[in-house]
């Protein structure tokens, strides 16, 4: 249903900007998107991300680190 993936893909992007580009907690970011557990958002990231939202964190934080040299 196309619907349904546009909104998977509206829902992703908005992860993935809050866990790099924001200072929000992991905690904050799953139940804000509608996760009931962070073990549910933790595997969500794996299986959408191929990482963990603590990882994907800090892949910001290298990006940052890697500019500012």
């Amino acid at each position: 249903d196309l619907a349904f993936e546009w909104m998977m893909k509206q829902r992703k992007e908005s992860i993935l900007y809050q866990l790099r580009y924001t200072e929000a907690s992991i905690s904050e970011i799953c139940f804000e998107h509608g996760f009931e557990s962070l073990s549910h958002f933790s595997n969500f990231c794996k299986k959408y991300f191929g990482d963990s939202p603590r990882n994907l964190r800090k892949e910001k934080s290298a990006e940052i680190q890697k500019i500012l040299q």
